[in-house]
């Protein structure tokens, strides 16, 4: 991962470029650029080239699509969820060193660069 929204994700079948765009509080876009052979099981095909993937339009469960970032995408979006719950509380292992402080840290840096 690039500082700060840059993801370089070389693969056997080809190599991608990630980045991530945020939009607004909990909506961020990830836009894949991604380099392979014709006919190799990394390209996309043209019908899909552009085409915004959303979880509610998936065949099947986002964790049976094989696609690691889909089930990322699945796996954030419960997580901001709970957020909302009333029954939310940082836990005892997010406190203090060594714990959350250096993604805060990380995610401050981010806020500061993109303009929040």
């Amino acid at each position: 991962m690039l500082f700060p929204l840059t993801i370089l994700s070389p693969s056997p079948w080809g190599f991608y470029i990630s980045v991530l765009e945020p939009v607004r509080p909990e909506l961020t876009n990830m836009v894949v650029h991604g380099w392979a052979p014709a006919g190799s099981s990394g390209r996309i095909p043209l019908a899909e080239e552009n085409k915004p993937v959303r979880l509610a339009d998936l065949p099947g469960h986002p964790l049976e699509s094989g696609n690691f970032q889909i089930e990322d995408m699945w796996i954030v979006e419960k997580i901001q969820r709970n957020l909302h719950s009333s029954r939310f509380a940082v836990g005892p292992l997010a406190r203090g060193d060594g714990a959350e402080g250096p993604l805060m840290h990380f995610q401050r840096n981010v806020r500061d660069i993109v303009g929040y």
